[in-house]
């Protein structure tokens, strides 16, 4: 229960700084924020207190049940003498055998509530990954907004100097007409970026279950705050016993042995249940108080035969002084006088529990059914935990490309606007290689976004958490990202990537 434990321990503290109606928020911040109001998980947590109910109640079988018992007879007869009768008693039983029923069904309640706390990691587990998934789509489409924004201040700066030399007849109109086409190009793609990342902050404050007149501050700049590494050294140590960790696993092997025990009563079912009991109280046969002092004991047997039933009753007591009164099962009050009493009874009810062995049967085919589940689950674990490590592999793999990607376009750039310096290439050449320049940096961030939530898809597969399997790691402005490479190696690179504030 090592991430029940963690989400107990961190809600306690603040989830998030707050200014007015901003939220600053992080990954981690964002993923508490959104588990404190998920509905599904406080459903989950509240059924706790239902089967601690249950364990306590079936505790108290194996106590003695007291009650207070009255019985009051009153005939007013014409002609004849009136007849008043009080009885109060105070009752006990006890159950003395039950062929262990009551305690595999105290097991029972037990496997339900470690049942309910495993569905509550396995909820925990899915809310995690959708809460990434939806800040990561938050992050990275700012990451392309801010990209868009870069390029098209570019566009800006270069046709306000094109325009002038234009004037002075120093440019040609047709290269007028290319830079106010790549302009108006550059503010769709602002244009289209702005509306979907506005769209993911939409989605990012439903999930978080945060009111629309609450504003959300991303503190994470996906391009200068992450740190990537190779996940490939801790993948090959990784040897985590996924069957331990996982809480789908550990839910199933409970299912089996939960309905082990549900077999296991249905089966047992003609085993005798042995109750003895007593009472001890006081009578009247008139309008005084009572004052006649009665006790006795009974003890009971309930022998199950098939589908049917026998049951033998045997009650002995003592009226002290005064006429008394016993309730008969079956026969109803009958007077006794002052001295001992007693009864028997038994009774045969036939075909009284025709579904015993429709329950025994049904007991057993979802008992092979839930151990088949069992089986199955294993398998499908293990390939989810393969599809994952295999997509960080990959994802990262992509950020490799595209961080190459990013590096050619940046030299075909470079080597563009020289050979246009020299009129061996036109200006449309060079806009066109910047352009594609800018989709590279969308194409990054997506990327940088997809390796971190394939690295929570591993961790939810594999029934691990972050500290223990650090792909990345955050560390603000201190990012390696291609891009924070290339602005400190040569801050001539400014004009075509992102300033490190994140901020255009």
């Amino acid at each position: 229960m090592k991430s029940l434990a963690l989400v107990l321990i961190f809600i306690t503290i603040p989830l998030w700084a707050r200014s007015g109606n901003v939220f600053e928020i992080d990954l981690n911040r964002a993923i508490l924020l959104g588990i404190e109001r998920n509905i599904t998980l406080q459903s989950i947590e509240r059924q706790n207190e239902i089967y601690s109910h249950v364990i306590r109640e079936k505790i108290r079988e194996y106590f003695p049940k007291f009650g207070i018992s009255y019985f009051g007879l009153r005939n007013l007869n014409q002609n004849q003498t009136d007849s008043l009768y009080n009885d109060v008693r105070l009752t006990v039983q006890q159950l003395l055998y039950d062929g262990g029923e009551n305690n595999k069904n105290i097991e029972i309640a037990k496997l339900s509530s470690s049942l309910n706390k495993e569905e509550f990691r396995i909820q925990l587990g899915k809310a995690k990954v959708e809460i990434v998934r939806k800040y990561l789509n938050s992050i990275a489409s700012y990451g392309k907004y801010v990209a868009a924004q870069r390029l098209h201040m570019s566009f800006e700066a270069q046709k306000k100097s094109i325009e002038s030399e234009f004037r002075n007849g120093l440019r040609s109109k047709l290269e007028l007409t290319e830079i106010e086409s790549k302009l108006a190009q550059a503010y769709l793609e602002v244009t289209k970026s702005e509306s979907s990342y506005n769209r993911s902050l939409r989605e990012l404050k439903l999930q978080l279950q945060l009111d629309g007149d609450e504003e959300l501050a991303i503190r994470e700049n996906i391009f200068f705050d992450y740190v990537f590494s190779d996940p490939m050294p801790l993948l090959q140590k990784d040897e985590g016993n996924f069957e331990d960790n996982r809480p789908d696993l550990k839910k199933t092997r409970i299912v089996v042995e939960r309905l082990k025990k549900e077999k296991e009563i249905a089966e047992d079912y003609w085993k005798p249940k042995f109750l003895v009991g007593g009472y001890v109280g006081k009578n009247s046969n008139d309008t005084q108080p009572v004052r006649h002092e009665n006790y006795g004991m009974n003890f009971s047997v309930v022998l199950p035969l098939g589908s049917s039933t026998f049951q033998t009753q045997s009650n002995y007591g003592v009226q002290t002084d005064g006429t008394g009164i016993q309730r008969i099962p079956g026969y109803g009050p009958q007077f006794v006088g002052q001295g001992e009493n007693s009864f028997n009874s038994a009774n045969f009810q036939l075909m009284d529990n025709l579904s015993q062995s429709r329950k025994i049967l049904e007991g057993e085919i979802k008992f092979v059914d839930a151990l088949a589940a069992q089986k199955l689950a294993r398998l499908q674990a293990g390939y989810e935990i393969k599809d994952s490590k295999e997509r960080i592999i990959e994802n990262y793999r992509e950020i490799t490309a595209i961080n190459r990607k990013v590096e050619l376009h940046l030299e075909n750039y470079r080597a563009a606007k020289v050979k246009f310096s020299e009129g061996l290439v036109k200006r449309g050449d060079v806009l066109k290689i910047q352009y594609d320049l800018s989709l590279a940096q969308g194409e990054l961030a997506e990327g940088y976004a997809k390796y971190i939530q394939s690295c929570y898809e591993y961790f939810n597969a594999s029934g691990r958490e972050w500290q223990e399997l650090p792909f990345y790691k955050v560390n603000y402005g201190r990012g390696n990202s291609i891009i924070t490479r290339l602005l400190n190696e040569n801050p001539k690179n400014a004009d075509l990537f992102p300033a490190p504030s994140g901020r255009e």
